[in-house]
């Protein structure tokens, strides 16, 4: 598989999980929309990573976290760190 036919399968898995932690409907959550700009705060925030290691078993680092703008980003770091 593809790195980008993969990241597009991660965004489709973390599409539902970032509007969970969002508090909104998944369909207006966008891969290339900031993920400060969906009002998630810091609570949420460890829902989200928690969902993340629950889902793709990849542990995100709170330094790795406070760097990616996009959820797009976020798909890639997780793609990036699966397995490891």
């Amino acid at each position: 598989m593809s790195a980008v036919a993969r990241t597009d399968d991660t965004l489709t898995q973390l599409l539902p999980l970032t509007a969970g932690a969002a508090d909104t409907d998944a369909g207006d959550i966008k891969p290339d929309g900031r993920l400060r700009g969906y009002g998630i705060d810091s609570v949420r925030v460890v829902e989200l990573v928690l969902s993340i290691e629950e889902t793709f078993g990849v542990k995100v680092k709170n330094d790795d976290l406070a760097r990616l703008q996009t959820v797009r980003e976020l798909a890639r770091y997780i793609d990036d760190h699966k397995g490891s």
